[in-house]
């Protein structure tokens, strides 16, 4: 069985709305153009211990290094930068299964 990376991305304070949906929308597109595959997006989640998080996602890559060049690509950089004029706060782990 081949293991698989999660990108697990909680964010726990969402900044500015406009430039937080820009994120969303460049993200998106940099997420469909890339085939990265969608595992969950939720806005619901319920805090039983440490920190409440806004929104949770979850992306499955191959490989780590798919997972890290997708972070560095042209698209999501652009997004990227949505999302700290945003001046959200977000934490970002990838996870091997």
């Amino acid at each position: 069985m081949q293991n698989k990376i999660l990108w697990i991305s909680t964010f726990e304070k969402i900044g500015n709305k406009t430039h937080f949906m820009n994120y969303l929308v460049n993200a998106k597109n940099a997420i469909k153009k890339n085939n990265v595959k969608i595992k969950f997006i939720s806005t619901h989640s319920e805090k039983l211990k440490g920190k409440k998080f806004q929104r949770i996602v979850c992306l499955e890559f191959n490989k780590i290094s798919d997972a890290k060049r997708f972070f560095k690509s042209k698209d999501y950089v652009k997004a990227r930068s949505f999302l700290k004029k945003a001046k959200s706060v977000r934490h970002l782990n990838l996870i091997k299964i």
